[in-house]
């Protein structure tokens, strides 16, 4: 790999570094320590965020495992996107003003590290349930799985005319994956496009705020101009161009308070002003979640965008180290919910699509759902614990450095070994269970 620098390099280019510098200083900026992009440049832990991760999720769990008083849980999607917007567009500024450039290759190798590895895991395990249990579906989804190891499972589906709520039969395993499709793409183009602009061009940070908000409002006008009432409108709920708005949001977010800025405030009045701020963003968070649903045309029509701004605030009021809407989401159990939610939206929709009430399983209700929890957790628990974090910070070595160490894992963290194990336990009963038990026919109609 070569350096890539505007002006002659004080010593020969590493063949280990690619990066783009700028000629100006680097202006002063706060030490980070969140696992980031560039070296020595980390944001600072925000607990508060990861707690809100919990609660994305989570309501998308409950809107899948067909919940009918969240009718709009599937917006978690999108504030899991504003999430991604607003931390990775605080890490690149934070990376350009500390130290004058933006390493890329380095900031896409930690993606890869921290997305390949359970997104295989998953497609392959879940390819193996489907050989196991329902061989003769596995010809339909592999189209889906093929798309989902390039990232581009939500064009794959628009192109494929797949839905996403009315589905006849058992529903695609991986339709779920269309939303990472979408924070990849993000991932992959946003950085070349944030360099161009503050490293090429030499543009202030505020431009970037600028392009973001025009962008948003032309993703939302996109999307009316593209809604037809009389159509299905999958070709908006999929494309990355009509559900951009919420990364863009996200983006705008950090550019106004990025998590520099979210200082000490003296003045118990500025206190209280930014946790009723708080309340207010999570009760419009709350009301799109329990009010909005697929089919409704505010939804298409500037309902994503309805469901932003709230969360971004919400997000910046929960990273506020005073803020106790933060101190709330960063309660341990909502943090360790968090820090697992990328494996549990991974494993939950295949969990569900393989245990459907009285037509897999012959049970159904909060049974059922108990069930599904305990799958869900162990196996995002097994995967983060001996899968994701390993290769995360080692490589395929530290892999190899999980597996050998198991006797150390179980002393050293006891909770998350008794939950990995549990989630694998009860996985290996349910196959029994769906295997051994004869399915009841499925209802003709919708699956």
């Amino acid at each position: 790999m070569v350096e890539l620098s505007l002006r002659p390099a004080a010593r020969p280019p590493s063949a280990a570094s690619c990066s783009l510098r700028r000629v100006s200083q680097p202006t002063p900026y706060p030490a980070y320590q969140q696992k980031g992009g560039g070296r020595g440049v980390r944001l600072p832990y925000m607990p508060g965020v990861d707690g809100l991760r919990a609660l994305a999720v989570a309501t998308v769990f409950i809107f899948h495992a067909g919940a009918e008083w969240m009718p709009g849980g599937f917006l978690g999607v999108d504030f899991f996107l504003v999430i991604s917007g607003y931390l990775i567009t605080a890490l690149l500024v934070a990376e350009q003003r500390g130290t004058g450039r933006l390493d890329l290759w380095r900031f896409w190798l930690r993606r890869a590290r921290r997305l390949l590895p359970a997104l295989f895991l998953a497609l392959a395990g879940t390819f193996i349930a489907m050989l196991i249990l329902h061989w003769e579906e596995v010809a339909r989804i592999k189209g889906a799985a093929l798309s989902a190891t390039a990232y581009i499972t939500n064009w794959y589906f628009i192109v494929a005319d797949v839905p996403y709520f009315e589905q006849f039969g058992r529903p695609n395993a991986f339709t779920h994956l269309w939303s990472l499709a979408v924070e990849e793409q993000f991932y992959l183009f946003w950085p070349l496009a944030l360099a161009i602009v503050l490293i090429v061009l030499r543009m202030p940070v505020w431009v970037l705020g600028v392009l973001a908000a025009g962008g948003a409002a032309l993703s939302t006008w996109w999307a009316w101009h593209l809604y037809d009432p009389y159509e299905l409108p999958w070709r908006i709920y999929y494309g990355t161009d009509t559900r951009a708005v919420c990364l863009l949001v996200g983006i705008v977010g950090a550019v106004l308070l990025p998590p520099s800025r979210l200082k000490t405030m003296a003045s118990w009045v500025a206190r209280a002003g930014m946790e009723v701020v708080g309340l207010a963003a999570l009760a419009g968070v709350l009301w799109c979640m329990s009010t909005l649903n697929e089919f409704d045309s505010p939804l298409y029509e500037g309902g994503f965008l309805l469901l932003a701004i709230p969360a971004i605030a919400l997000i910046i009021v929960s990273a506020h180290p005073q803020s106790l809407m933060g101190r709330f989401w960063g309660l341990p159990l909502l943090v360790w919910i968090g820090a697992r939610s990328y494996g549990m939206y991974l494993y939950h929709w295949p969990v569900l699509m393989l245990t459907r009430a009285n037509e897999d399983v012959p049970i159904s209700g909060a049974p059922l759902m108990a069930i599904q929890v305990i799958l869900v957790v162990g196996i995002s628990a097994a995967s983060y614990t001996y899968v994701e974090q390993p290769i995360r910070r080692n490589g395929l070595a530290g892999l190899r450095r999980a597996f050998s160490t198991l006797d150390g894992t179980w002393r050293e963290h006891p909770a998350q070994t008794i939950a990995a194990w549990t989630g694998f336990i009860a996985a290996l009963a349910l196959i029994s269970l769906v295997v051994l038990v004869p399915s009841v026919p499925p209802v003709p109609g919708i699956g």
